[in-house]
């Protein structure tokens, strides 16, 4: 069992390639593109913690969605993450605080200035370190 993050895939959002310099030519190629990357680390009996911004406003779309990509699902919410997320998601909050591999992280949408442990070797994982 491994546990990989991940954030803002943005599933469906027309805006997502150029916002995000995703060298792809349509927003079908980008889902299609970030789905078969998952299935292809992923295995089902791995943790995968999204920290935000899953699918824009495709609920219906994000719930099928979900059900084909492999792992235990946990979704840390996002600003464009509607406030009921879609079906297929182990647990939703807005922050966690977890062990992996004997660090402690604290995994949210935002960055914060300072969190439980911060000065004792805890890691703020959030999207904007996700894209650096």
């Amino acid at each position: 069992m491994a546990t990989y993050f991940t954030a803002d895939t943005h599933f469906g959002d027309g805006g997502a390639p150029g916002f995000y310099r995703r060298p792809l030519a349509s927003v079908a190629e980008m889902d299609t593109a970030i789905a078969t990357n998952w299935r292809a680390v992923v295995g089902e009996d791995d943790d995968v913690w999204h920290l935000g911004d899953f699918a824009l406003g495709r609920r219906n779309a994000a719930a099928a969605l979900l059900a084909m990509l492999p792992g235990r699902k946990h979704l840390i919410a996002g600003n464009n993450d509607p406030e009921t997320p879609a079906a297929g998601w182990n647990n939703v909050q807005p922050y966690a605080e977890l062990d992996v591999s004997g660090r402690h992280l604290a995994p949210c949408h935002y960055p914060f200035r300072t969190w439980r442990d911060s000065g004792r070797g805890a890691v703020n994982l959030n999207s904007q370190a996700m894209a650096a």
